[in-house]
């Protein structure tokens, strides 16, 4: 775990390491981020910042995730 990376550093992390797959899940990123980024913050990431749809996404960010169905999300 890096100080100060972002979520989307920290999961790039994860996936180059083996540790996630492009496809995850809410419970792959409270398994593996759960003691770098709070709780809350996680459950509403995936929906959040996802492609077309996800909140921060709305206001300019960038997506993070694709919806591929309910609960499962990959990578972008």
């Amino acid at each position: 775990m890096a100080h100060g990376e972002t979520l989307r550093e920290a999961i790039w992390r994860l996936i180059r390491e083996g540790k996630l797959t492009r496809r995850i899940r809410r419970k792959d990123l409270f398994q593996n981020l759960g003691g770098q980024f709070s709780w809350n913050y996680l459950n509403g990431a995936l929906g959040d910042y996802c492609e077309g749809t996800g909140d921060y996404v709305k206001k300019g960010c960038p997506p993070l995730f694709r919806k591929i169905s309910r609960g499962l999300y990959e990578v972008i």
